[in-house]
This record gives structure tokens, sequence and C-alpha cells, in this order.
């Protein structure tokens, strides 16, 4: 008899090859059930066990060595008296005991109490409007009514009609109005989730139990809302004796604060309630691309939401947003009857705002998922990062067209005064970094994943 694997002959009468020992017929004995199997089997066709006995981790598939007692790529532990995975939501006490299910019960309470900050805080939101240190506030409930009031009173003090100006007051106002009463709904909604999903976790009932997500959501919705309107009313100018600002109000910053104190409490309690696989190198490493992602991400948040146009020259320096250059066109056109109708600032105008306000939506997206995933919720990042890229470069160039056909064609700014869109560019460079690191991430994940599968 010729062995199908060394090629060498055997007596007629042999089971196993003289030479490499192997079964003649080229079949091969289940390491687990000893039952045979056809020679290009991996898995046991009796008892699902790999042929060769080594052990596949449950969690992410990876193929590891018999006798190992963690899986290489994600930590999962291995019971190693039978080959099979512990359950770590049936063996509390490996995953729940002791002071590891202190740190988890306490990131959880952080959590919940992220998402009732975040509903209380949020009927605080209101900004300082101060001219040389005489300030004014305004709060969220503005834009219901007053909004409104005051740029219809403004557009009756001029006798020409004049839908350029109304459309540079009127577009914010919108903008604003939608964000807030969105913002309020959104709010109530993922703290009434995060509230149930919480109850439902602590008596154990059927049902989604992660109430994480909802509660992030509500803090980022929550400072969506105030980056917002920042961003609608941002100015800020020096010189000549005149200083004049929009800054956040006192109890919006404290809001900030205490959502921002809980949140990253509660994700750097939930990262010590995992224990040693949390310290795994593959888990490690991408945590660590996460928390500079985060980082990436916040700047970009931060960076979008600021004044887009800076001018500065002749002893006056002034950042503010498209709209008040467009309310200056505005004004120009009304005195100047002569002045051919400004389509390209209004067209540019329109686009730059939406896709401002789009991209502060998509930073602020890619920062719940993120921290999602660093609370070990899978969070996809790629669509959203790619988003956030195109956004950016849009509200970019579209400011900078904005800038030159506004400031230089239309008002004439005279040449010493230097006109520059620092915050655009550095958003946008930060969106560009985040979409690289989300792809470094993705390609460490697949590789790790596919590491030592056979």
């Amino acid at each position: 008899m010729i062995c199908k694997h060394c090629g060498n002959e055997n007596p007629d009468n042999a089971a196993y090859c003289i030479s490499c020992g192997k079964r003649i017929d080229g079949k091969i004995i289940c390491s687990n059930c000893s039952n045979e199997n056809p020679d290009n089997a991996i898995y046991c066709m009796h008892c699902g066990h790999r042929i060769d006995g080594k052990l596949v981790c449950s969690k992410c598939g990876t193929v590891c060595d018999t006798g190992t007692s963690f899986c290489y790529s994600c930590g999962q532990e291995f019971n190693n008296s039978n080959g099979s995975v512990i359950n770590k939501m049936q063996q509390t006490t490996v995953a729940e005991s002791g002071n590891r299910k202190i740190f988890n019960w306490l990131s959880i309470s952080c959590f919940l109490i992220l998402a009732l900050c975040s509903l209380i805080f949020i009927f605080f939101v209101g900004y300082k409007i101060d001219i040389n240190a005489i300030g004014a506030d305004c709060s969220i409930f503005y834009y219901f009514y007053d909004v409104f009031k005051e740029a219809a009173d403004i557009l009756k003090t001029y006798p020409k009609d004049n839908a350029f100006l109304a459309l540079s007051m009127y577009l914010p106002a919108i903008i604003g109005t939608i964000l807030t009463v969105g913002s309020l709904v959104s709010i109530v909604v993922c703290t009434i989730l995060t509230a149930l999903r919480f109850f439902r976790k602590v008596y154990n009932l059927k049902g989604n139990n992660n109430f994480v997500s909802p509660a992030i959501g509500a803090y980022f919705v929550y400072l969506i809302a105030i980056c917002t309107l920042y961003s609608i009313n941002y100015i800020k100018l020096n010189g000549s004796g005149y200083n004049f600002g929009v800054s956040l109000n006192t109890v919006t910053i404290i809001g900030i604060v205490f959502g921002a104190l809980f949140l990253i409490l509660g994700i750097v309690l939930n990262f010590i309630s995992k224990g040693k696989e949390a310290f795994t190198s593959v888990n490690f490493i991408s945590k660590i691309i996460l928390i500079i992602m985060t980082v990436f991400s916040v700047l970009a948040f931060c960076f979008t939401t600021a004044g887009a146009i800076t001018m500065s020259g002749q002893g006056t320096y002034l950042m503010t947003t498209q709209s008040y250059y467009m309310q200056q066109v505005g004004l120009l056109y009304i005195n100047n009857i002569e002045l051919s109708a400004p389509i390209g600032p209004t067209i540019t105008f329109i686009i730059s705002q939406l896709s401002e306000i789009v991209a502060i939506i998509l930073s602020a997206i890619i920062l719940i998922n993120l921290i999602c995933n660093l609370t070990d919720e899978k969070k996809s990042l790629i669509g959203t990062a790619i988003s956030l890229v195109i956004f950016s470069l849009i509200y970019l160039i579209t400011t900078i067209i904005f800038g030159n056909v506004a400031l230089v064609d239309t008002l004439n700014t005279p040449s010493s005064v230097t006109i520059s869109y620092p915050m655009p560019i550095v958003a946008f460079i930060f969106s560009v970094l985040i979409l690289i690191l989300v792809i470094v991430d993705l390609v460490l994940k697949y590789r790790s994943k596919n590491i030592k599968k056979y």
C-alpha cells in the first residue's frame, strides 16, 4: 500500500505508514473524540473541536496553542482542563468579583450621573456678550422667539428691502432654533433610555441593557448645542480701545466640566474593572489609538466651532463668523443702489454655514463612538471619519471662497489688512489625522484577528 502522505510503500495489512507514522488512507483522528475525519478536515465532523487540539477563542476567533491560558489577541481566558472558553458572564468569580465588581458599578453610576447632568444643565445653556467689560447674558431660550423679533425689528429700520441682510440674520436664527429644540428633545430621550436600561441591568430584566451609549449621547448632544450656538454668535474684536466678544456663561462652563469629569471617571473605572485583560498587548495598543483619536476629535470639534475668518491689521484684530460679514455685505447693498446683488457671497455663505454645522455634528458622533469603543462597545468609525473629512474640506473651501468674494471683492478690504482662515484649516488637518488613525486601527485589528488562525 502506498502512503498518501509520504508516497512510500507499506505492507498490505498496514494501517499506519512505516516511514512517516501517519494513517495510510490519509484520514485524520480527532485529538478530542478519536473519531476519523477526512484528510482535509480542520474541525472534527463529530465533536466540532479542532483536529489538532488547538483552542479557538469564542470572542474573537483567534486560534491559540493547546495549553494557552489567555487568547493571544483579546485576552479571553481559556479553561485548560477541557479546552473550552470560560463564559465571563457565568463565572462571576473571575470577571465581576471583589474590587472589579465595585469598579464596574461605580463606572455604571458615573454614566447615569452624566446623563442626568446633561439633562439639568441643557436648560441653563447661554453665553455672555461683553462690550468693554460690560456684559449681557443670552440663554438658550433666546432662539424660541426673541432672535426672530430682534431680526425683524432691525430689518424694519432699513427702508429698502434686502433679502441678503435678512438671510444673514434669519439663517443662523433658524439653525439655532432647530438645534435648540432638537437638543432638548434628544437629551430627554437619551436620559430616559439611560435610566430605563440602568434599571433593567440592576434588576436583571430582559431587553437591551446598553445604557452607556445613550448616556454618552446625552452629554455630546449637550456639547453640540453649546458649541453650535457659540459658533453662530462667535465674535472677538480688539482694537483702538474697543473690546467686544462672546463667551460662555458660568453655568454652561460648570455643566461642561461636571459632564467631562463624570465621563472621564466612568471610562477610567470601566477600564479598571476589565482587569488584566484590558492590558493584553493588542487590546492595550488599540485603546491607546482610541485615546489619541479622542484627543484629535476634541480638537477638531473645538476648532470647527471657533471663528471661521480672522482679520488683522491697522491696529485691529477681528475673528468672527461668516454671518457677520454677510450682514456687512447686506448693509453695503442697502446703502449702494448701484451695487449688483451679492449672489456669490450668498451661495458660499449658505454652503459654508451648513457644512460647518454638519462637521460639528460629525465630530461629536465620532467622539461618541470613540468613547463607546473605549468601554468595549463596538462602534464603526470609518464611515463617519470619511464624512468628517469631506465636510471639513467643504467647510474650508467655501469659507475661503466666501472670504475672497465677500471681504475682498465686495467689501473692498484694504490690502494692509491680512485675511486668514486658521480655524477651518486646523479643523481639516485634525479630521484627516482622525481618518488615518481609524485606518491604522482597522489594519491592526484585522491583523490581530487573522494571526495564528492556522
